[in-house]
């Protein structure tokens, strides 16, 4: 996706791209847990990068930064201080204050660099170019579960699937797992309502096949009304 641009505008795209990973791995990480091994990596790094390279900058932004998000700073201290005045250590409320906090700091970070029309252009691209990707790539992991060609002791953590006490085996909720795949579902239309060439037009509509299929074998009502919904609208746009 990087074209032949000046170093400086070349250097802003990697660094978007970056954040975006990050973000998504964070996002997704419900659907496939060892996404958390990666984001560990990357998160420091960008935080450590971004200090080093932008903190004059974040300091003027700051300002006008928290003040379009003022709600969700005002929700945010709400978390902090039910955690702080409870009498009991509530372990759920700490993690959303941690998660809340990781989120707000990525997008932080995404809004100081991406502070120019290219940019922001370059961000949007780039942010569905990764859900796309990540979407094929958990699709073809929920699909070799579902087929029970590989083990769910194999990729994923014991911690964060317990034993399912009926069946003895390792559950996994799909209601999770069908997120991202869904988002990928959403990127393939919004690739489609352009123009686009014939060949790219029958990948796309293979893909939409290809992402429909956990959705049907996983079992998920959710999925599958989101999915049946998701066609409606198809249809009555086309028509």
């Amino acid at each position: 996706m990087l074209m032949i641009l000046p170093k400086s505008i070349r250097k802003i795209q990697i660094e978007i791209y970056i954040l975006n990973i990050t973000l998504l791995l964070f996002i997704f990480r419900p659907s496939i847990p060892l996404f958390k091994y990666p984001f560990l990596i990357l998160y420091p790094y960008s935080i450590f990068h971004f200090i080093i390279f932008y903190r004059e900058k974040a300091i003027k932004d700051s300002i006008s930064f928290f003040k379009n998000i003022y709600i969700i700073i005002i929700l945010f201290i709400i978390l902090v201080l039910s955690f702080y005045f409870s009498d009991k250590i509530y372990l759920s409320i700490f993690k959303d204050i941690i998660n809340l906090f990781i989120i707000i700091s990525i997008v932080f970070m995404l809004n100081v660099i991406s502070s120019t029309k290219l940019s922001i252009n370059y961000f949007f691209l780039s942010f569905i170019h990764l859900i796309l990707l990540f979407g094929v790539f958990i699709t073809f992991v929920n699909l070799l579960i579902i087929f029970d060609i590989i083990s769910l002791s194999n990729i994923l953590s014991i911690s964060e699937f317990p034993i399912d006490p009926i069946n003895n085996y390792l559950s996994y909720d799909y209601n999770f797992s069908l997120i991202p795949i869904i988002f990928g579902f959403i990127t393939i239309i919004y690739y489609l309502q352009r123009t686009i060439s014939i060949k790219k037009n029958i990948i796309y509509n293979l893909l939409l096949l290809f992402f429909s299929l956990p959705v049907f074998l996983s079992g998920s009502k959710r999925g599958f009304f989101l999915l049946f919904l998701i066609i409606i609208i198809l249809l009555v746009v086309k028509v």
